[in-house]
């Protein structure tokens, strides 16, 4: 098998997103996350979604520079809509206004409509523990027909339904315990 460094594997993911029309920092910010989630041990959210990200780009299902608005907005909460660009992209803007407004008011909540699909969860909650706040994210994760059967079932009818929480770690100078603590599971399991 051969072995890529884990930044020479970001310039090329990159390369690709960006010959794809996508900006550099969307390009960026995708290739970052995939190789992100196989670091993580997350390979199904990793480099292994560049084929399908291309093809949805090509048959344009995803629009690599989709402009984010916010459609609803108070204090605390915003509903923003992600024009279908790429789901990384979606959740680390989601993310970073909901880290804004819980700054000011003690809490924020943003849901993200129209979007594509946005890989690993436990990345968007530990940036919420980074900046010291718990974050938690959950998503249909799922397409019409489902993608899992329920118990005792044969065929696909649920959704995976994922969940991720992140709290900040104990702090100090210790790498250990200085890292966030998170959870990232789908409920299907």
């Amino acid at each position: 098998m051969k072995s890529i460094a884990a930044s020479e594997l970001r310039r090329r993911i990159d390369g690709i997103f960006r010959a794809l029309g996508a900006s550099e920092e969307v390009s960026e910010q995708v290739a970052w996350s995939l190789v992100e989630s196989n670091l993580a041990g997350h390979d199904s959210h990793g480099v292994i979604r560049v084929p399908w990200y291309v093809r949805a780009a090509q048959e344009g299902t995803i629009h690599p520079n989709a402009e984010i608005r916010v459609v609803r907005e108070s204090a605390a909460t915003a509903l923003l809509d992600c024009g279908y660009t790429y789901g990384q992209v979606s959740a680390t803007a989601g993310m970073k206004l909901a880290i804004e407004k819980a700054a000011q008011h003690d809490i924020g909540m943003v849901v993200l409509q129209h979007t594509g699909h946005i890989g690993r969860l436990g990345e968007y909650v530990t940036t919420a523990a980074q900046a010291g706040m718990m974050g938690t994210i959950y998503c249909n994760g799922s397409r019409p027909s489902g993608l899992v059967a329920p118990y005792g079932g044969v065929a696909r009818r649920l959704g995976a339904n994922p969940i991720a929480w992140g709290i900040p770690g104990a702090g100090g100078d210790d790498p250990i315990d200085g890292q966030p603590v998170f959870l990232d599971y789908a409920t299907s399991a």
